[in-house]
């Protein structure tokens, strides 16, 4: 308002100006936190990171053509059917209240979220490109909740991987779970090895791949180029050469990564102490942009716009800290 002589412009023109500011926002931010580090507004102590998820009318989840609208709307129906029948089944065995109850808000969730996408499949049409193809559209007020990822209902569904499974097929891709080399019958003694489907395999390799001893087969062109099995095992079924696979010799305990590095320092009781503090150090932050801004969803689209539009309300954000 201060930039704009508490004229109130209309949001299209606010839209606009910063759409535009994606050069220029990154130094200016950058600048408005030396700006707090020269007051010693920054402590150097501790830096906390942490995140907060906010809807955006371009949730890449909740956008697609009405085909594709289709199809999640039949799978959030079908999730909603076996989650009733489970819930009949846990009333009949008297479980706990908590659980009960759970259940009942997501399932009320689920049905909401299907009676919005019916809604919007009814109410817009179709969108088309200039070579006549169906576009993807969005459905504004749906929030990216990632319901199916968080809740293992769904992910190990046979319903949901069978629906999985025709998507891919309708696309042209792959439909059966390819094999992998547990389904390979290798002979570490002989070491010699057969494909699932009972033809030998000659040994390609046997040596060390990033200091790990390794043995490698390769089954013969003739017989994957004519094998029934090929859709599971070959990579592309008009390729020349055949299925390769590669098995151990040694157990090798494999380094831990970044994120259990991660993990055992936070299980630690030093980083029990450290992490419990970032209640104190982030979450205002979020709450005071969230809360007092009005920050609660994002109004543009693309990550750019997005960024340029959380990057404003931050450095609003610091410009306070400095003023207190």
């Amino acid at each position: 308002m201060a930039l704009s002589a508490d004229s109130q412009p209309h949001h299209s023109t606010l839209a606009d100006f910063i759409s535009r500011m994606d050069e220029v926002i990154a130094p200016l931010f950058t600048h408005v936190l030396m700006v707090c580090d020269s007051l010693n507004l920054i402590g150097r102590e501790m830096f906390a990171i942490d995140g907060c998820k906010m809807p955006s009318n371009a949730a890449k989840e909740w956008s697609g053509t009405h085909a594709e609208l289709n199809r999640k709307k039949a799978k959030i129906d079908r999730s909603v059917e076996r989650m009733l029948k489970a819930h009949q089944t846990g009333d009949q065995q008297d479980q706990p209240i908590e659980v009960t109850d759970r259940e009942r808000a997501q399932i009320v969730k689920l049905e909401k979220v299907s009676a919005k996408i019916k809604k919007h499949l009814t109410t817009a049409p179709e969108r088309y490109g200039q070579r006549g193809t169906p576009v993807k559209g969005y459905i504004t007020d749906i929030a990216d909740n990632q319901f199916r990822k968080l809740d293992p209902i769904f992910a190990e569904s046979i319903t949901f991987n069978e629906a999985k499974a025709q998507h891919r097929k309708e696309r042209g891709g792959q439909v059966a779970k390819r094999f992998t080399p547990a389904d390979f019958d290798y002979d570490p003694v002989t070491e010699t090895c057969r494909c699932p489907a009972g033809k030998p395999m000659w040994k390609r390799f046997k040596g060390k791949i990033a200091d790990q001893d390794m043995i490698s087969f390769q089954g013969y062109r003739q017989n994957c180029r004519d094998c029934p099995l090929k859709h599971q095992c070959l990579r592309r079924v008009n390729q020349t050469d055949g299925r390769q696979v590669s098995f151990a010799l040694s157990d090798r305990k494999a380094a831990p990564g970044f994120i259990e590095k991660m993990k055992q320092k936070i299980d630690s009781p030093m980083g029990q102490h450290i992490y419990s503090q970032r209640l104190g150090t982030v979450e205002p932050a979020f709450g005071n942009l969230e809360s007092n801004k009005g920050l609660n969803r994002f109004t543009l689209r693309g990550k750019t716009k997005v960024n340029s539009q959380l990057l404003m309300s931050c450095i609003v954000h610091n410009i306070e800290q400095g003023q207190q």
